[in-house]
């Protein structure tokens, strides 16, 4: 089967995982073709995938609609028989050059709809190319619910396929969790939280240095490492150094190595107000590490409060520190939580049973079935 995959600009958890599909599936019966803003990818890991430069923008615009013309041609020429669009801007470019070209159409939801202003907008687009048959799937149930909600369409038409990840490359060699340490400035005997993240408001990293405020006295020893970069780094320096822990968080910026940093982490810790299912908690319990995170969109679909994890709810330092206080003092529990959930992950989020999902929604395109509209809110 022909495939081309669309997507719109990507980093982070939502390129790794396209990037890992890839290179799965060009290892079974697939030639595959990948289209969009994609010159910054490893193209060593797309061997044997035909790239097509195209500038896909990460919202609807008008004028760039005659995307979807040179799309169809595109299709047309290399005998695409399936569309697998990244992302709703995508798959509407997808749709439109799907329906002229005669191509069948996946799109895949990995994130939120942006402001409501917009999301009314996708309802009537929604309502005019309701008639163009698309299979639709989410990365996990949240995302599916909201989106049947925003398109007024039943839930039943998303399907649900959760991202895998090969987990015998993707996690980093043992190595010296010492040497790792020293280098970003930590000691053996440190307590190291982590978290990785791009600095923006809505990751809730500042909350996460309020909590951290309130843990000096149980725990001397403790460290927080900030992975990631972004536009909120100058403000969340000043917030460090306005509660007094300068010398107790240390931002690194962008990391290559962030998965080696993490594994040299005793626990990882996700204070996000928005996330649709973060890679990186699927890393951390992979790793076997403890894992602390807030109960919004997808994350409760991957951890088991108090059996695999702690959830607290979101933009709470209070709860934040209490529940922080409680795992880190668990000692031998926390860590027979973390193995527990590492091994439900390595089962769950596998590329291999991510793949057999997918060629059994390749092999059924199209089904569409009764549109149902909803209220809109």
């Amino acid at each position: 089967m022909r495939i081309l995959h669309l997507t719109r600009p990507a980093a982070g958890g939502m390129r790794e995982y396209i990037v890992t599909l890839l290179e799965a599936l060009a290892k079974r019966d697939y030639q595959l073709h990948l289209a969009g803003p994609v010159a910054e990818w490893d193209r060593s890991r797309l061997q044997g995938v035909e790239i097509l430069p195209l500038d896909v923008g990460p919202s609807v615009q008008w004028e760039e609609l005659g995307l979807a013309w040179r799309l169809s041609t595109f299709m047309q020429r290399e005998r695409i028989e399936l569309c697998h669009a990244h992302g709703y801007r995508a798959g509407l470019l997808a749709r439109l050059a799907g329906a002229m070209a005669g191509v069948r159409v996946i799109v895949t939801f990995h994130n939120f709809l942006p402001p409501k202003w917009q999301r009314s907008l996708y309802w009537w687009l929604e309502r005019i190319m309701g008639p163009w048959p698309v299979v639709r799937v989410a990365v996990c149930e949240a995302i599916r619910h909201h989106y049947a909600h925003a398109m007024g369409i039943s839930p039943g038409l998303i399907n649900v396929v959760p991202p895998g990840l090969n987990w015998s490359t993707r996690l980093p060699a043992s190595g010296s969790k010492l040497a790792l340490r020293a280098g970003i400035g930590l000691g053996p005997s440190d307590l190291v939280l982590i978290t990785l993240a791009r600095l923006i408001p809505a990751k809730g990293v500042q909350y996460l240095l309020q909590a951290i405020s309130r843990l000096g006295r149980s725990f001397p020893t403790l460290k927080l490492v900030i992975c990631g970069d972004g536009p909120f780094k100058g403000i969340l320096l000043e917030l460090a150094e306005k509660l007094g822990l300068s010398s107790k968080v240390i931002f690194t910026g962008f990391r290559t190595d962030a998965l080696s940093l993490l594994q040299a982490a005793d626990m990882f810790v996700l204070p996000s107000l928005s996330e649709g299912l973060p890679l990186s908690i699927l890393e951390a319990m992979a790793l076997g590490k403890p894992v602390v995170a807030t109960r919004v969109g997808g994350i409760p679909e991957v951890i088991d409060h108090g059996k695999t994890g702690w959830l607290v709810p979101p933009g709470n330092a209070g709860a934040l520190a209490a529940t922080l206080q409680r795992a880190l003092s668990g000692g031998a529990a926390t860590l027979m939580m973390a193995q527990r959930a590492r091994q439900t992950v390595l089962r769950r989020f596998s590329i291999d049973e991510t793949v057999n999902s997918w060629r059994r929604l390749y092999e059924g395109v199209p089904t569409l079935g009764e549109v149902v509209p909803l209220e809109r809110s």
